[in-house]
């Protein structure tokens, strides 16, 4: 089937401030909302895709993905820390009507729907992490990352410059030369299970990536130095509603034992360490997910 335009639909919220937010509803007659952050690079369509419309009416979910400040429709934010985007989400669930929201954040995602519990309790009913980066003051934050995912991070803290040039690169290369691109991913999350995304579905999550960073893809290293170095505007304790932490058994960008230490100091989180899985994630990983969130309801 191709995407019918009435399970999808493309919204630009105009906040208090002038600035846009960005965000699509997929399924809107679906009984379960849930709010959903992606990633870094990534967009709010990465969930716009046959399989995963497909997923999500079959299971009832109302689908309401947001492109995260900076990305795709959404403008750049005028404030450091998380504390901003909580503000931009508190106008987007009082447009949408929605008393409490369900909110899952899937890899860079996951710290501004952390932020939510600590900073919007009352609007929360359940925070869901899917590949959770770990907490910036975590001191063994990169010891089991990826050779590559080192490199990386190491750049955007202490060379942002050479690493805004290489991520613009990168993007160029994509765009120049889409037949490879998939390839030059599998480097970036090097699991055996994140190959075998990429092999089914590489094109479709790089995409999704570059209409993510079409105004600049170098802002997507400035939105790691917001994780890594810049306040991060909320304490992991005094998140006050439920979390449900996921991470993949061979997650290498994202590892497990950065989640495991999310868990000991978020209280009363709770987590699970998916076998035959990376860090990217699919219609079945994301959908079982999803119903394991919406349970602790």
């Amino acid at each position: 089937m191709s995407i019918n335009a009435g399970k999808v639909s493309h919204h630009v919220l105009t906040l208090k401030d002038g600035r846009r937010l960005g965000y699509s509803e997929i399924n809107p007659s679906g009984a379960a909302s849930i709010v959903y952050l992606h990633g870094n690079p990534g967009s709010r369509t990465e969930l716009i895709r046959d399989d995963y419309i497909d997923a999500f009416v079959k299971n009832g979910y109302r689908i309401i993905t947001v492109d995260r400040p900076g990305y795709g429709d959404s403008d750049l934010p005028l404030k450091k820390g998380h504390d901003a985007f909580v503000d931009d989400l508190e106008q987007l669930f009082d447009h949408l009507k929605l008393e409490k929201a369900v909110v899952v954040g899937f890899s860079r995602g996951t710290l501004p729907a952390l932020a939510l519990g600590a900073l919007l309790p009352h609007r929360v009913e359940v925070i869901g992490m899917l590949g959770a980066t770990g907490l910036p003051d975590d001191a063994r934050l990169m010891d089991d990352l990826s050779a590559t995912a080192k490199l990386i991070l190491s750049l955007v803290k202490y060379a942002p410059f050479a690493a805004r040039r290489i991520v613009r690169f990168g993007a160029w290369l994509d765009h120049q030369f889409p037949a490879s691109a998939v390839q030059r991913m599998k480097q970036i999350v090097p699991s055996k299970a994140d190959g075998r995304v990429m092999d089914a579905d590489g094109p479709s999550w790089i995409k999704a990536h570059a209409v993510g960073m079409a105004r600049d893809p170098g802002y997507a290293v400035d939105d790691w130095r917001a994780w890594l170095v810049e306040p991060l505007g909320f304490r992991a304790q005094d998140v006050a509603v439920p979390v449900v932490l996921w991470t993949g058994a061979e997650d290498m960008t994202c590892p497990p034992s950065n989640a495991i230490r999310i868990k000991e100091r978020v209280p009363g989180a709770s987590i699970e360490i998916v076998e035959g899985l990376g860090h990217m994630h699919t219609p079945h990983f994301l959908i079982q997910f999803m119903s394991a969130v919406l349970h602790t309801r």
